[in-house]
């Protein structure tokens, strides 16, 4: 399969060992692995607006990579002006990283796949980074909102589209579309903690559902993690109020996910028990 990341860098793909020792000497830098439909975007709106921890972007997204259009701020290569991803990483950072210099991204399971095999030099990058996780503890709810985003294409509330609105209000309840994102889903999970095995990595774990209920204090004791022993304590953060980012989740959502659990018992005691 083609590195779709890679393909967005023809001029140098290849991120340098020497590039990663100078930004690690310079920011504390973090990634975090998500899932989809698990508050990654409303994160990086919130921690934007924040101060404290950068603009952590999919920043290495395989469809973002290769628009021409700025997103909460960021901006894609060709709006950079470079085909070179140590450059690309270098600019984003100076661009959008704290005023203590703590900068991070976000990555899903095929762009951290697709990153880290252009990485001249993993050992150090490993060593000197923060990762974090974030998924959600209510697989089925997030399946619901996968599959409804995705047939539809409509995945965040700020977006115009109406035809993708109307396509999202319409759509009809479909155990078996639904049962195939569970298993999506649960085959990203698996596949990140067998990375995380393999790689040797320490990830700091957190779910949507406390994005949700404690985004103030969720976004403390991220900073407190990213900043490190010796970095700066973070200012207590209110809770955020409302920006672009707003819940698609409705009552059909939830009436779904009763209907799925009713239906699907013995799919989810398989799940649970794989």
């Amino acid at each position: 399969m083609a590195n779709l990341i890679a393909a967005a860098f023809p001029t140098n793909p290849i991120i340098a060992a020497a590039t990663l020792q100078e930004l690690c000497r310079s920011n504390r830098l973090y990634a975090s692995f998500i899932t989809p439909r698990s508050g990654s975007t409303w994160l990086t709106e919130m921690a934007s607006a924040g101060g404290q921890l950068g603009t952590p972007q999919e920043w290495f997204n395989e469809t973002f990579l290769q628009t021409n259009l700025e997103f909460l701020g960021c901006r894609p290569p060709r709006l950079v002006g470079t085909s070179d991803i140590n450059e690309y990483i270098s600019i984003s950072i100076a661009s959008h990283r704290s005023p203590a210099n703590i900068m991070g991204l976000q990555l899903s399971f095929y762009q951290a796949q697709s990153l880290f095999k252009l990485v001249e030099a993993p050992e150090p990058a490993k060593a000197a980074m923060t990762f974090f996780y974030l998924r959600r503890r209510n697989l089925v709810a997030q399946a619901v909102s996968l599959y409804r985003s995705v047939v539809s294409g409509r995945f965040h509330s700020y977006e115009t589209d109406q035809e993708a609105v109307a396509r999202f209000g319409a759509l009809p309840y479909d155990a078996e579309k639904i049962a195939y994102w569970v298993e999506h889903l649960l085959a990203s999970e698996i596949g990140f903690e067998a990375m995380f095995r393999s790689c040797g990595l320490e990830v700091h774990r957190f779910f949507y559902e406390d994005l949700v209920a404690h985004p103030g204090q969720t976004l403390n004791w991220l900073h407190v993690i990213a900043a490190g022993e010796n970095g700066p304590r973070p200012r207590p953060a209110p809770p955020p109020g409302p920006g672009q980012v707003l819940p698609l989740g409705d009552e059909k959502n939830r009436e779904w996910e009763t209907r799925f659990r009713d239906e699907q018992r013995a799919l989810l005691d398989s799940a649970r028990s794989s």
